[in-house]
């Protein structure tokens, strides 16, 4: 507990999760108990590469779970427990150089009934090969799921916290000590500060609110600027099996091509082999963010022509079904206001046709009543009902139907914000191109998988013998039923994000809007998959699903192929983030982080949404100044439990992390209307009332610090009451207890005494450990009780209150003699010299000794003075 008689020390306990087929039984399906969560450093000794990193977080106390039991009489954990971290998703410690420890233990040394939370540490010593990662700093992350169901902001969410490790510029980072949960009004202008300082007392100068996961950027898009990113996928000839680009595709004569099926998959060839439809390539998923700033939108992404400098000499004077090597448009997507339309281009023998299909947005009318949600979107920003001018999570999987025997066709779903769409006749559909799977218009099909469409490649074309100047689609193969297409088809041709640039006549305006987190999946994902991972960032090599596509083989299996994120990488807004190298790919062979890289024309990169719609949102009209005070300019429009996010650094930004908390703006309303009050006094209530951080208040090692808790409540009364302020007072019990968070080891608290205020003592003797800085932060918790029922109303939490104290070694007095200066004394006369003996913090008795091996005779007269 948080409050009452007897209450104990309650301190932080860090948690961590073990990776694995544990029992989660107690754990919500969907939700978590992740409540606070910060990393720091500090080098170990005086030089190398050593750090101790440690973890502070906390989660929810009440979980039924046996991660979570321990020794108090509840049966939960408390102060000296130690328990695993686990959640939906393990949480886990990445170290930056592919080090990661995936079972947290935390020790508790902070815990609240009251407030439902436990609080501790982890703590990892690691040593990286070189200080920085060659001139970026390491990037430490702690990340796991999820936060809780009741915030109203990124409720049911991952979380990801980051510390950047650069020993050549500093050998700790800023450390933030606090209450995991911060109680504040319901009101405008309110504040709260976060205290923080470093290993070494630097102070922290570099401030800011984060937005969520520090998203980074996107990609802006506009058509009067002939806006769109080609990324070549054409293959680079190399004499290995695993090089950029796997040669097979081109010539699978070569000796180095007889390997098995699941090893030729390796690689970010594979990539590229996806998108033109290899026939054993039984799915994939593509989904991304869009904004649209005009009704008509227009194409987000497609493949075709490639318009790069690098574009090859090959493809200059095709004509006809050749071009499909270069030109064929094997995956289209496009969105408007009111459609999202998905396709591709197929050879009929005579031209090039657009097959395509419409997905309605209002189809599904739960996806129409949040485009209409005026509190997600803002009105007056676009119609309602339509996507313009609204961030929308587009999510498109298509389904290869194809063998040796069976004609080449795609399937199409569609998902909008993670809804599933109704297909439709795109609007304005052109006599050239083939809209729907069948001829009947006018009839709209059950949600999910669209009618077949003929294509990407020819139907019926699937021949025997390789034959390498097949470029329109045909797949010839080597005859066998496990194989791929072996011929040139789309094998020239680029990715393209912003516009279209197939084989047909079909016009395409540039996309009007921007862009942001587009994700290539080997497989198909399904809606849950979507829901789950759309609104975070995905970091590659923290996926469980990400990787070498050899372990994906099943048409239900997903694997992360490519990931642009836009957010300005080396310069360029387009450079993908790729998953991990497989690793039985020999060194020299393993791909680089260039390969399919963007050629950008007329594209700007800008700032993504932080409203909350693509990514998790922040608190609003909340700002931080360079002392860590935070302010709320104006109050949220409901009370509740928001998430909010702080990064904080060293000078020159140096050592940057951040912390991660919860701000509980109080409801006014019920029968508990009032917050309680905090204030931190002197030893005995003696001094007055102690100030609070950034201040510094002293303490000496070895020496006793006192301080006095004071909680208070003004409801003294019932709501409603209707008696005398005697009687309702009478009836009403209005008792006060504290929430301590990391307290010194030593620190020893007394029960509360009193009911309304309530008082806690606490008596602290900093040991030589103690010495530099040590923050300690409370909060007051109110219970209104009915004498006669004994019923009981929920409690209320007073704002949070530090105190800094900073320890320092107990000083050795000082001795003076006056006066000052040379002495003359004459011979036969007394001379008078007074000693003065001073202890700075007057903690100590003073003695003052005489040496009597002088070769003057002195007349003992020395006083010994207390104090």
């Amino acid at each position: 507990g948080s409050w009452g008689a007897g209450a104990a020390l309650r301190r932080v306990l860090l948690l961590m999760l073990v990776a694995g087929g544990h029992c989660l039984f107690g754990l919500d399906t969907l939700g978590g108990t992740f409540r606070y969560g910060h990393v720091h450093w500090q080098r170990v000794g005086s030089g190398g590469n050593t750090v101790a990193i440690t973890v502070e977080t906390a989660f929810r106390r009440n979980v039924g779970t046996t991660y979570f039991q321990g020794t108090a009489p509840d049966g939960f954990a408390q102060v000296g427990d130690t328990v695993t971290l686990t959640g939906r998703q393990t949480p886990k410690l990445y170290l930056g150089d592919s080090a990661i420890v995936d079972v947290l233990r935390m020790k508790v040394n902070s815990y609240s009934v009251a407030e439902d939370w436990i609080m501790g540490e982890v703590h990892v010593e690691h040593t990286y090969e070189t200080p920085s990662n060659k001139g970026v700093p390491w990037q430490v992350q702690y990340t796991g799921c999820c936060r809780l169901s009741s915030l109203q902001n990124s409720k049911d969410q991952e979380w990801m916290l980051n510390a950047l490790v650069d020993l050549s510029r500093a050998s700790s980072s800023p450390r933030v000590q606090m209450l995991p949960i911060v109680h504040m009004p319901f009101q405008d202008n309110t504040m709260f500060v976060i205290p923080a300082t470093s290993a070494a007392n630097e102070e922290v100068i570099h401030w800011s609110i984060a937005k969520p996961f520090d998203v980074g950027d996107a990609a802006s898009f506009d058509p009067s600027r002939g806006s769109f990113i080609s990324v070549s996928l054409q293959p680079v000839i190399q004499n290995s099996s695993w090089g950029f680009s796997n040669p097979c595709i081109v010539d699978p004569s070569l000796p180095e091509c007889s390997t098995t099926w699941s090893e030729y998959r390796a690689g970010p060839s594979y990539f590229g082999r996806l998108l033109r439809t290899d026939r054993l390539d039984k799915s994939m998923t593509l989904e991304g963010w869009v904004l649209s700033t005009t009704v008509e939108g227009g194409v987000v992404v497609s493949t075709g022509k490639d318009d790069s400098p690098s574009a090859p000499s090959e493809c200059i004077g095709l004509t006809g079904g050749e071009r499909g090597m270069c030109e064929a448009s094997t995956l289209m997507v496009a969105v408007n206001a009111t459609h999202v339309t998905v396709g591709h281009e197929l050879w009929t023998g005579t031209q090039w046709r657009l097959q395509q299909q419409g997905f309605a947005v209002c189809s599904n009318t739960d996806l129409c009543a949040d485009l209409s949600n005026q509190i997600k979107y803002d009105a007056a920003q676009s119609d309602p009902r339509t996507t313009t001018n609204k961030w929308v999570h587009v999510a498109v999987v298509r389904r290869t139907k194809a063998d040796i025997s069976n004609k080449m066709q795609s399937t199409y779903a569609v998902y909008v914000n993670g809804y599933p769409l109704e297909m439709d006749m795109f609007p304005g559909c052109s006599s050239t191109a083939d809209c729907r799977g069948r001829l009947s218009d006018g009839e709209t099909y059950a949600a999910g998988e669209s009618e077949p469409l003929d294509g990407p490649r020819k139907p019926n074309s699937f021949t025997a013998g390789y034959t390498s100047q097949a470029r329109d689609g045909q797949c010839f193969t080597d005859g066998n039923a496990a194989s791929h297409c072996t011929d040139l088809f789309a094998t020239r041709v680029a990715l393209t994000f912003g516009s279209f640039r197939g084989a047909t006549s079909a016009a395409r305006s540039h996309f009007a809007g921007r862009l942001d987190e587009w994700r290539f999946w080997n497989g198909v994902r399904s809606r849950t998959d979507i829901l789950e991972a759309m609104q975070r960032p995905l970091t590659p090599r923290l996926e469980d699903s990400y990787g070498d596509p050899t372990t994906a083989t099943a048409a239900d299996a997903s694997v992360l192929m490519a990931l642009y994120s836009f957010d300005g990488m080396a310069g360029s807004t387009v450079v993908p983030i790729y998953p991990k190298v497989d690793s039985r790919m020999p060194p020299a062979d393993r791909f680089k982080p260039m390969v399919y890289k963007g050629y950008a024309v007329g594209v700007q990169t800008v700032e993504t949404d932080d409203s909350g719609v693509v990514f998790y949102g922040k608190l609003d009209t909340v700002s931080v100044n360079n002392r860590g005070r935070v302010a709320v300019l104006q109050k949220p429009t409901v009370p509740g439990l928001y998430q909010v996010t702080v990064l904080l650094a060293l000078p020159e930004n140096s050592s940057q992390t951040s912390v991660d908390f919860i701000v509980n703006v109080t409801d006014p309303s019920g029968d508990n209307r009032e917050m309680p009050m905090l204030e931190i006094m002197g030893k005995g209530g003696a001094g007055g009332v102690l100030p609070t951080f950034p201040v510094k208040n002293q303490a000496f090692q070895g020496f006793e610090f006192g301080l006095q808790l004071k909680g208070w409540d003004m409801q003294e009364t019932a709501v409603g009451c209707t008696g005398s302020l005697e009687h309702c007072k009478a009836g009403f019990r209005t008792s006060l207890g504290f929430t301590l968070g990391p307290m010194p080891h030593a620190a020893r608290f007394s029960t509360v005494r009193d009911t309304n205020p309530g008082y806690m003592d606490m008596s602290w003797t900093p040991c030589g450990g103690d010495l530099g800085i040590t923050t300690m932060c409370f909060d007051a918790v109110d219970s209104h009780s009915n004498v006669t029922t004994g019923a009981t109303l929920p409690s209320k939490v007073s704002e949070q209150r530090c105190l800094s104290v900073e320890v320092l070694e107990d000083p050795a007095p000082t001795l003076e003699l006056l006066p000052f200066g040379n002495l003359t004394v004459t011979m036969g006369n007394e001379t008078n010299v007074t000693a003065v003996a001073m202890d700075a913090n007057c903690n100590d008795m003073v003695k003052i000794d005489v040496s009597y091996s002088l070769l003057v005779p002195i007349r003992d007269s020395t006083r010994r003075l207390g104090g």
